[in-house]
Order: C-alpha cells, then structure tokens, then sequence
C-alpha cells in the first residue's frame, strides 16, 4: 500500500514489492519470480550436499568420554531411547547423549531416513519392507504410519521395479 517503502524493501532483500491495487498479472510475475530463485537456491544446495558427500563421509560421535569416527556406510539403523540415540554399526553399538531429531537433523538425507519417531535407517543396508516393519540383516525397525509417505516417496520411489 506504500510505494515509499519498496526502495528499503529491496535493501532487506525482498523479491518483489508489490503496490495496491493489484492486478492479477503483477502479481503473478512476483511470484514468477519467487518460484525461480527457489529453484536457484535448491540447485546450489543440491551442488553443495553432492560435494559434502564426497568429502564428508563419516562424522565423530562422542561416547563414554571420547570420540568415536564413523563412516555412514557402516551405520546400520539408529534407535531412540528419550535423550539417548544408539547408533548399530556391524557389530557394535554406539550409546550417546543425544535425541532422534538432533542426530537426524546432522546426516545426510539421501542416505538415512527417518522411519518412526524412534528410528533412522540407513538404506543402503535395507534387506526388504512392508507395510509395518522394514528389514536390516537380522534386525526389524517398525516403519511408523506418519513417516511411511515420505520414506516410501524420498527413498522407495523410482527404485521399485514393475510389471
């Protein structure tokens, strides 16, 4: 409603600055505009995340007062237990002072995903699935109804093959 203001929006870097009335058109062109340098910011996300994968394949965990390295490909599964996460390696298990959400939040997303409020899988290890549960070795995560859309979608999808 202020056309004084569109100058000092620019400088807070706003898209577009839109005066009123507006017309249909104007409109649309803002939001043109914003769809395009979304998709600008998701490609350099998309760029940096594949060079962080090659660089960064393991992190450190700390755990009984020291830190442990561990490669992504070597997580199994990882369990929530309240404020503690267990991290299931081969044949090790990893206890550490730390949520589901705050680890999850810290690995990469096209590798685990988070299957229930308690659990994050490692999908290069994923055996087999089904509706309820999916299969790690000899191990079965329950695959929680609100995270089986966006498992099945990020990680299943374009991988499954059909008759």
């Amino acid at each position: 409603a202020y056309p004084q203001y569109a100058l000092e929006s620019y400088e807070l870097e706003a898209i577009d600055y839109l005066v009123k009335p507006i017309r249909i058109e104007r409109f649309l062109k803002a939001v043109n505009k914003a769809e395009n340098y979304l998709k600008l910011l998701q490609q350099e996300g998309n760029n940096n995340s594949q060079i962080e994968k090659i660089e960064d394949d393991y992190v450190f965990i700390k755990a009984d007062r020291k830190y442990f390295k561990i490669y992504f490909k070597d997580i199994l599964y990882i369990e929530g237990l309240k404020d503690y996460v267990v991290i299931y390696t081969g044949d090790n298990k990893i206890i550490t002072a730390m949520n589901v959400k705050t680890i999850a939040a810290q690995l990469p997303p096209a590798i685990f995903a988070r299957v229930s409020k308690s659990y994050i899988v490692n999908t290069l290890h994923i055996s087999s699935f089904d509706n309820e549960l999916i299969y790690i070795n000899s191990h079965e995560i329950p695959l929680g109804q609100s995270f089986k859309d966006d498992f099945i979608k990020q990680h299943i999808d374009g991988k499954i093959v059909k008759r």
